[in-house]
């Protein structure tokens, strides 16, 4: 199983937290920020801060409806992957401006 540290070259480090409905993962970034992943209701969202509450705080911001309103689990890992890679970089441009 591919993760998304693979996936994603500014990712130091993950944990899947939740295996579905929601399916979400947390992690550090190789600049030591900590990011927040999270899939439910159709609507996955990134966010990124100093500490895990800031990360999921922040992840309102960054937001991506995919899928069914229902759906809370990926349909496959290039699903998951590209999502997660195109979230976190808008994340990561939005949290280095604000810094």
């Amino acid at each position: 199983m591919r993760t998304l540290a693979q996936a994603c070259p500014l990712v130091e480090h993950v944990e899947q937290t939740c295996a579905e409905a929601p399916e979400q993962y947390e992690g550090k970034l190789i600049d030591g920020s900590v990011f927040y992943f999270r899939y439910r209701w159709g609507l996955a969202s990134v966010g990124i801060g100093p500490d895990i509450a800031a990360a999921v705080d922040d992840s309102s911001n960054h937001e991506y409806p995919i899928g069914a309103m229902f759906d809370g689990c990926w349909r496959d890992e290039q699903q998951r992957d590209s999502v997660f890679c195109f979230l976190l970089r808008q994340a990561v441009m939005a949290y280095r401006t604000a810094r």
